[in-house]
């Protein structure tokens, strides 16, 4: 079974997708890695499944600025 993880920004910028397969379980994880140059509201999606056994869900995030270095004094 294939699952879609794509990471959506508010202003329509689509920040990252990945596709990933279940285990024999149904398991499954993946790792996502944003831009560092975003911040802000975004949605989460995962869609999983195939044919009549297909599921989607949605969620709302808020993307915090990156650290930035602290400078030596």
């Amino acid at each position: 079974m294939s699952n879609k993880v794509t990471i959506l920004m508010e202003n329509g910028r689509i920040v990252s997708q990945t596709q990933t397969q279940t285990d024999y379980w149904g398991y499954w994880e993946t790792s996502v890695f944003l831009p560092i140059d975003i911040e802000g509201a975004a949605e989460i999606t995962v869609a999983a499944g195939e044919g009549n056994n297909y599921g989607q869900a949605t969620t709302r995030i808020t993307v915090l600025p990156a650290p930035t270095p602290t400078p030596i004094p």
